[in-house]
């Protein structure tokens, strides 16, 4: 895009005034993202102010860190619909019409109370409520994509539509992985954005000083293999679970610890994968449900283990681990392998194949130095690549970039 004069809102308007709009405030991977990226802006530039549609701990978490932070309170009947049933129940429902266009004028008044130049949305469902609210308020929307447009994560014909959206509602947008950006705009038109539109991707990063206390590597198979992450089917604890069976009687000492819990409707699978264990002799798996902080839960881990049957977005937990000095074992698909090379920071195994899975894992239970190796590697990756200083360096430029171009 072609910058435009010194008269540009660049220019004249800093710190921007910068909304950020999120549906939810329970703490899944894009809400921790989103908490690392605020935290992190210099306020020199950046004035941020945060809209979510719920009470939660990321409100709680915001309040904390001083950022002006307000709750809609979205009907629950338009928040709480599931990405299953967007077409039978959500916005293409007639009594959810009125509730999504009262929640946009809702997010464009607050918008236009602060003055705000961008509105930056967090989630799918922002998106869509962003979207309407930027264009009422003639405010610059971004969309801060996190989420793989794939038919086993949400239906085709809700992929089709944000495919479509995204073509033509946000001026701008940036995605955390390419395997992300290419799910809304395949690869040979990932280029051909329209002239009002900035693309980018922009990985996650972590904040280092959450992850100082690096572990040494034990020897020995007395080890603890964890699994962190929301307690939903394509993240992968069935096959976990499948893998850590094949190891244990081969490698008894060895203990599994599953980290998560259910945060959108995924109750039942959290039974059934309970039940999964139920019968076994001894208690060498278990269920932690959520715990606020994975640094502190990862210091009790050998091993970490990301199990994903559908390609992640892109992978917070993984560069965590890294970041703590813990040799990971993780899916090949979606944006892992941009975070990953096979051998060098970590192991890939085949999604959804528990026996490769739990190959992958007793790799590293008896060998050492492959672990040791493999956490080296990994923490000077997160150094390099992967931090929250430079997640928001690069959403700066991306603000600057945005604001420069012409209307």
């Amino acid at each position: 895009m072609k910058h435009s004069s010194k008269h540009s809102i660049s220019t004249f308007y800093q710190p921007w005034r910068v909304t950020f709009l999120d549906h939810c405030a329970r703490m899944g991977g894009g809400e921790i993202a989103l908490l690392h990226l605020v935290e992190e802006l210099d306020i020199s530039k950046v004035s941020p102010s945060v809209l979510l549609g719920e009470e939660g701990l990321l409100h709680s978490e915001l309040e904390r860190t001083g950022v002006d932070c307000q709750c809609l309170h979205i009907p629950v009947s338009l928040n709480g619909i599931h990405r299953q049933e967007v077409l039978r129940e959500g916005f293409c429902k007639p009594l959810s019409v009125p509730r999504l266009l009262k929640t946009s004028l809702c997010v464009a008044r607050q918008a236009r109370m602060k003055r705000a130049l961008l509105l930056h949305c967090n989630s799918l469902k922002s998106d869509v409520i962003g979207g309407i609210a930027g264009k009422l308020a003639n405010i610059r929307v971004i969309w801060h994509v996190r989420d793989r447009l794939h038919t086993g994560y949400m239906p085709q014909q809700v992929c089709r539509m944000l495919g479509s959206l995204s073509h033509i509602v946000p001026d701008g947008v940036i995605a955390n992985s390419r395997s992300t950006m290419l799910s809304l705009f395949p690869e040979e038109n990932i280029a051909s954005a329209p002239s009002f539109q900035c693309r980018e991707v922009i990985h996650d990063g972590v904040p280092l000083s959450a992850f100082t206390s690096l572990l040494p590597i034990r020897r020995g198979c007395e080890l603890t293999v964890g699994m962190i992450g929301r307690i939903a089917p394509w993240k992968g604890q069935r096959i976990f679970i499948e893998a850590a069976k094949g190891i244990h009687s081969r490698f008894p000492g060895v203990r599994f610890q599953i980290v998560g819990g259910a945060l959108f409707g995924e109750e039942d699978y959290e039974r059934e994968i309970s039940d999964m264990v139920a019968g076994e002799p001894s208690e060498y798996i278990r269920f932690l449900g959520y715990l606020p902080n994975p640094a502190e839960v990862m210091r009790h881990f050998d091993i970490l283990v990301h199990a994903s049957i559908i390609g992640e977005p892109f992978g917070q937990v993984v560069i965590e681990a890294m970041a703590s000095g813990i040799p990971v074992v993780a899916t090949n698909g979606g944006g892992i392998p941009e975070i990953i090379t096979d051998g060098e920071n970590g192991l890939l195994a085949e999604m959804g194949n528990s026996v490769d899975l739990a190959n992958c894992i007793k790799k590293l239970i008896v060998d050492p130095d492959l672990r040791t190796g493999l956490a080296k590697s990994g923490r000077e990756c997160v150094l390099e690549r992967f931090t929250v200083c430079q997640v928001a360096r690069k959403v700066e430029k991306f603000y600057d970039h945005l604001l420069s171009a012409p209307d």
